[in-house]
């Protein structure tokens, strides 16, 4: 995939938003030019998090807001959200 950097593992996912990173939502930069291997340029701005007071419940509301899921799938992207890796891993 084009603007898509090689790597070993590649997140489809921004591990803090969940947005799908594609050509719309691209991946981060570090100030040297390499690519994140898991944030979009919306949440990462290759020195830190763009809202580096987000926390856990307020980016989930936002990912909700506006969609109409059941319950059960609330409780799924709940769960999603909990293992993302800036959550997971206290990268905040």
């Amino acid at each position: 995939m084009p603007g898509v950097p090689d790597r070993e593992k590649k997140s489809e996912n921004c591990q803090s938003c969940f947005k799908m990173l594609n050509g719309t939502v691209p991946y981060a930069t570090f100030n040297d030019g390499t690519y994140s291997h898991y944030y979009c340029a919306q949440c990462f701005d290759g020195i830190g998090f763009t809202e580096s007071n987000l926390s856990l419940n307020t980016a989930f509301s936002r990912f909700i807001a506006g969609k109409r899921l059941s319950w059960l799938a609330r409780m799924k992207y709940a769960r999603v959200f909990q293992n993302l890796r800036r959550w997971k891993m206290g990268d905040y």
